[in-house]
């Protein structure tokens, strides 16, 4: 059952969050663990609701997730951003109002993604592990977006901002031509979305890349070494750069195994901070392509977000995170 609520920031700013839990009624007491869900830029709480009923949890595990400022009922301007720390620092304060000491897992989706890695590296969350869906870590087409938002970010306060958001609104987004998901369901549930969101202005498209950037240096990558981490993308992959995918992935995992190396051979710190621990998690990092799917795989069609589903779910078995899961994991031979 999902519980909605609404909650004051110390800015006072109003953010609309839900908690999911498989009883019929809420109990944070009985709640040992949560799962926080980061979706993705345009989305809201409630087209991702399915997930619940999907996910193997516990009595004792409950879901938190939130519309991210400027979309869904939460408060802001719409589809633009001063600064990941904005998103970041919204999400800490719910985390910390509900969650508050108990241990908790960051799942994400696109935009969410983003926010979740220069949260994580900025040690402000401090999840137990990831699993990343098809995460924005670098605009599409970037080189050009880039040069583009470089020469006009400074005439932003002329209206620039509001021009090219005007001309990115004008595009028809059509079922037969959208690169977002195979399912017709869920395509008209985004396109009559309850909570429209604009294209992206030229603040968002700046702070995206500055968060990108970020996320992307390798001497950043050191503060993700002891977080285990699941990534399941998608092959037919257009709303975000698919190429960084695996670059990013395998910059992390090379930089995990130097440490460890270096750990084992040594037994020195890697860090000049003490309280920094590096006791590595026996947990291999995975990575998984989802064969035909598109963008939005927490909103495909069945075939494709089942293999989602199933990943998810082993990835609690193989993480110890959910005790309901007690079996060995899944075979996932059939996904790429």
């Amino acid at each position: 059952m999902w519980n909605y609520f609404h909650i004051k920031t110390d800015t006072d700013h109003t953010i609309r969050y839900a908690i999911g839990v498989k009883e019929d009624e809420l109990n944070l007491d009985k709640i040992n663990r949560f799962i926080v869900f980061f979706n993705g830029r345009t989305q809201w709480i409630e087209l991702n609701s399915k997930i619940l009923d999907d996910l193997d949890l516990s009595e004792d595990t409950a879901i938190l997730t939130m519309d991210h400022r400027g979309q869904g009922d939460s408060g802001g301007k719409r589809a633009s951003i001063d600064s990941y720390s904005t998103f970041v620092k919204d999400s800490k304060f719910l985390i910390d109002k509900i969650i508050g000491e108990k241990p908790y897992m960051i799942m994400s989706h696109s935009m969410g993604g983003l926010i979740t890695l220069y949260g994580c590296i900025n040690k402000v969350f401090t999840p137990k592990s990831l699993i990343l869906v098809s995460p924005l870590i670098r605009l599409p087409k970037y080189r050009i977006v880039h040069h583009i938002v470089r020469l006009l970010y400074p005439l932003r306060h002329l209206g620039v901002s509001r021009l090219l958001s005007n001309i990115l609104n004008s595009v028809s987004l059509k079922y037969e031509t959208n690169t977002l998901t195979h399912s017709y369901k869920y395509f008209n549930e985004v396109k009559h979305s309850p909570y429209p969101v604009p294209a992206p202005d030229l603040d968002w498209l700046h702070a995206s890349m500055k968060a990108s950037s970020f996320i992307l240096d390798t001497r950043n990558l050191t503060q993700l070494l002891n977080i285990p981490l699941c990534m399941i993308v998608a092959e037919k992959e257009q709303v975000v750069d698919k190429k960084t995918f695996r670059f990013w992935f395998d910059k992390l995992e090379g930089l995990k195994n130097q440490y460890r190396i270096q750990i084992r051979s040594s037994h020195q710190p890697i860090t000049d901070n003490p309280s920094q621990s590096f006791d590595f998690p026996k947990i291999v990092d995975q990575f998984f392509t989802i064969g035909g799917a598109y963008h939005e795989i927490l909103t495909e069609e069945d075939h494709y977000r089942n293999q989602a589903i199933k990943i998810i779910n082993n990835w609690f078995t193989i993480t110890e995170f959910n005790n309901s899961t007690t079996t060995k994991p899944d075979p996932l031979d059939k996904v790429g």
